[in-house]
């Protein structure tokens, strides 16, 4: 999704014939967050178990939601970390499609 939003900043200016996205601010907010939350998602898969990774990227979301207690625990740093990761990314890709979409009506005016 990442790509598909850099793809977009960069044709949908040239298509509509404009200079710039209508809100430089947010189009770099929205990047910043989303290269945060990317960082966040990465971290994720050493976060838990030390610098080897073991148990790979799918295992924060299996300790995540794990029934038992003992589970949940071992796994709550390292599924804190992807959960937030994931939120924040999205967070980015929303600012950056307001951007998007805000930029088309303004400019084709």
């Amino acid at each position: 999704m990442p790509f598909i939003f850099g793809f977009a900043n960069y044709l949908v200016p040239l298509m509509i014939g404009a200079r710039d996205l209508a809100f430089p601010r947010l189009n770099a907010f929205g990047f910043w967050l989303t290269a945060f939350g990317g960082l966040l998602l990465y971290f994720s898969l050493i976060g838990g178990e030390g610098l080897a990774g073991a148990g790979g990227a799918p295992m924060w979301l299996v300790r995540l939601f794990a029934a038992d207690e003992q589970g949940l625990l071992q796994g709550a740093q390292h599924g804190l970390f992807g959960t937030l990761g994931v939120l924040i990314g999205g967070f980015g890709s929303i600012a950056t499609a307001i951007n998007i979409l805000s930029t088309i009506p303004h400019t084709t005016r």
